[in-house]
């Protein structure tokens, strides 16, 4: 149906100024989240100011391997578990920023390298300072690629086995080197590789990788 010229111009204008206005909050999120952070700049790289909570770990864990879950593990469970670990903010768009953290190279007047000149490099200090990063999620409770991507970003020192039991159960542990997990079994391997991860951080929340990002 062609609408009126006057109809279509408004249409364009609200639009404009709902954009706007996810902008304007979209801002106002991230800037929150950097607001104790903001100026700051380290000479050692800082600790990772987020805390796991194992409570939440390991009702997900436990929720994940629920077979009664399977709405919960379509819909909603790629993004609780995205939550729990990153504590990002997330856009009006669904994007979700996490902290992280970057460097640069700065002399005494607050100048950084120009890329067009020769320097002294010690004239230089090397600063750490927290900004917001971009996360992509990923299909990893389906994507066996996508479940070892994740469990290399929040478990880099961690490895995992799996096995089939005499009943035909598929089951995984984490391991390193002589170190490992429990056997989790009861889904496919990539929704398993992600319940062996969250039944780890549940119980030993300081091997999570600091400035964890996916």
């Amino acid at each position: 149906m062609h609408l009126p010229d006057w109809m279509a111009r408004l249409l364009r204008e609200n639009a404009v100024r709902l954009d706007d206005r996810d902008y304007e909050r979209d801002e106002a999120a991230i800037n929150a989240m950097l607001a104790p952070y903001r100026g700051r700049r380290y000479l050692q790289r800082p600790p990772d100011p987020r805390v796991l909570d194992v409570v939440r770990l390991a009702a997900l864990r436990d929720r994940l391997l629920d077979a009664y879950a399977y709405r919960w593990r379509q819909v909603e469970a790629v993004d609780e578990i995205i939550d729990a670990l990153f504590a990002p903010v997330i856009q009006s768009d669904g994007t979700r920023f996490a902290l992280g953290v970057s460097s640069i190279h700065l002399n005494d007047k607050g100048h950084s390298p120009d890329p067009r000149h020769r320097h002294d490099l010690n004239e230089f200090q090397r600063y750490y300072y927290i900004t917001a990063r971009s996360l992509r999620l990923g299909a990893f409770l389906t994507s066996y690629e996508e479940a070892v991507r994740l469990l290399g970003n929040v478990l880099p020192n961690w490895g995992f086995v799996a096995r089939v039991t005499p009943a035909n159960d598929t089951q995984i542990r984490l391991e390193q080197g002589r170190d490992y997990g429990a056997w989790i079994s009861g889904s496919s391997i990539a929704t398993l590789i992600v319940a062996a991860m969250l039944d780890l951080l549940a119980n030993r929340p300081g091997e999570a990788a600091p400035w964890r990002a996916f």
